[in-house]
């Protein structure tokens, strides 16, 4: 909990959307931040009719309730009331109709705020006319989504705002937390997501994130791997993890498993569409090396599998298997040593960017369940 009684893992939040149904016209289940867009957008430009307008203000008195929450607002914000998209080396035209109807959402609890959209040709300006030195790195990017994970903390740290991945669909406005410098979701298994960042401009965090990105642009065995350590999750919660303790404590991470943004999931702030449209052939290999070695008592909790259903309730783990074992297959030792290599190679790595930038003695960072202190998860 922060030092303003703000709990970030939003447990007891009461879910506003229990009437699915629609009174005079408006929807108050979770099609309500849309219909803000669309009767909000008419309005802005003045082609909403005089019972629109009058349907809009009835529509924002009835979503008081994911527009205004949380803490009494601060005297003044830290991160600016903007909102980022980034589609890299895709054709806007190929975007699926969910992808928009969930920016629509977060563009409906949003009115007020900015909204800008990344494509490569604005990234590349912006990179050569603020970052230059970081021009040649991106470019040589093998994967698409390298591109578009760096190109997130160049953002946050030059202009702030919020940056969110275009498959999530907004529930509540984010406002509350404008009053933090940096703000992301706890990942599964283990550290933060990138897939939702909030940070103010100029954060010495993201500083130091944007000069490790070079020392670990490195393949790792093949894709998946490359852009976890290089760019993704595990490179954002490891630079987490190694940021000076005394300053730690500007980050904040939502923990809790019910603000988890894998798979799709339903949290208290987003819909989750769960697309993982980054993924290419080894993710399908690490996934389910994952979900096996959940079964595996050495790995696995209690020694079954969890089932983490759509909801914000996690179901309880099931009864693990007598000769769980007995069924290894060859291609998850394969995988499993792929993992490990993998780690193994990342440990190494930030290690030494440990020493070089902080410092300090020769203490690895553990790549694991304490990628994350649990202190640092409020």
């Amino acid at each position: 909990m922060s030092r303003d009684g703000f709990g970030l893992d939003l447990e007891g939040l009461e879910d506003p959307y229990t009437t699915p149904v629609g009174v005079d016209g408006i929807k108050l289940g979770e099609e309500l931040p849309r219909e803000l867009y669309r009767l909000g957008r008419d309005v802005k430009v003045g082609n909403a009719s005089v019972e629109d307008r009058a349907l809009y203000e009835k529509s924002l008195s009835l979503a008081q309730p994911i527009l205004k929450w949380g803490p009494p607002p601060p005297p003044t914000y830290k991160v600016p009331p903007t909102i980022h998209y980034i589609l890299i080396d895709r054709d806007p035209n190929t975007i699926p109709a969910t992808w928009i109807e969930a920016r629509e959402s977060c563009m409906g609890l949003h009115p007020d705020w900015e909204f800008k959209f990344w494509d490569r040709d604005s990234a590349v300006a912006f990179l050569e006319r603020e970052h230059p030195w970081f021009v040649e790195t991106w470019h040589g990017y093998k994967h698409p989504i390298q591109r578009a994970d760096s190109l997130r903390y160049f953002v946050l740290w030059s202009f702030g705002g919020v940056y969110l991945d275009m498959d999530l669909a907004c529930r509540r406005s984010l406002d509350p937390f404008r009053r933090f410098d940096f703000v992301a979701p706890e990942a599964h298994p283990v550290g933060v997501s990138n897939g939702f960042v909030m940070s103010r401009p100029q954060s010495p965090f993201l500083n130091r994130v944007l000069s490790a990105l070079p020392y670990f642009n490195h393949v790792y065995i093949s894709a998946y791997p490359t852009v976890m350590f290089s760019t993704g999750c595990t490179f954002l919660s490891a630079q987490l993890t190694i940021y000076p303790l005394p300053n730690r404590d500007e980050l904040k991470v939502l923990g809790g498993q019910r603000n988890k943004l894998s798979g799709r999931v339903t949290t208290p702030l987003f819909r989750h569409l769960g697309a993982s449209s980054w993924h290419e052939g080894d993710a399908g290999v690490y996934s389910a090396l994952g979900a096996f070695l959940k079964k595996v008592p050495l790995f696995g909790k209690g020694g079954g599998s969890v089932s983490t259903p759509t909801t914000a309730t996690r179901l309880p783990p099931t009864s693990a298997s007598n000769n769980v074992l007995t069924d290894f297959p060859l291609w998850s030792l394969m995988s499993a040593g792929m993992v490990l290599a993998c780690g193994v190679a990342f440990f190494v790595w930030v290690r030494r960017w440990r020493r070089k930038r902080c410092g300090l003695g020769p203490v690895g960072v553990v790549i694991g369940g304490g990628i994350i202190d649990k202190k640092d998860v409020v």
